[in-house]
């Protein structure tokens, strides 16, 4: 079954599930693989931390939030984090034509996925961050693969 993945959101699934995020920009997306269990998560964040921001916005809007509530629902499930297997995707650089001294939102989210996945050990098998381009993310649960795509044509797989 197709699951969709909204900005702000997470998702978790079983094989023969796929978890789909359309639209990634500056966001991130991780997806969170358990291939002995075949079970995975897959999340789309905004922002890479809550600091400085009230409990207004959604606490999954923040990549620091998001990651961990992911992390701890597949755990409950029966996951257990040195198990799983990361791929990050995302985190482009819309404003780069403005310079390198410009606020980089895109970096400082991806920045915030290697952070939490160091801390909590979880290998990192692929990645395909910054740049210019928007991107969709398939996440297969049932092979642990990521089929990539953008509007400029091009499609990879993770």
């Amino acid at each position: 079954m197709d699951i969709i993945v909204k900005q702000c959101d997470y998702k978790i699934g079983t094989a023969p599930d796929k978890l789909i995020t359309y639209n990634l920009s500056t966001c991130v997306a991780v997806a969170l693989y358990d291939p002995k269990l075949k079970i995975g998560g897959l999340c789309h964040y905004l922002l890479p931390n809550d600091e400085g921001f009230s409990r207004r916005l959604t606490v999954n809007t923040f990549g620091n939030l998001n990651l961990r509530n992911m992390l701890d629902d597949l755990l409950i499930k029966g996951s257990q984090a040195s198990q799983l297997i990361a791929k990050v995707f995302g985190g482009c650089s819309t404003l780069e034509h403005m310079g390198a001294d410009v606020f980089d939102i895109g970096y400082l989210n991806s920045q915030t996925a290697f952070k939490f996945l160091y801390e909590e050990k979880i290998r990192i098998k692929s990645r395909d961050v910054g740049g210019t381009s928007y991107r969709t993310v398939s996440f297969n649960l049932d092979t642990g693969r990521v089929h990539v795509s953008n509007k400029v044509g091009m499609n990879l797989l993770y």
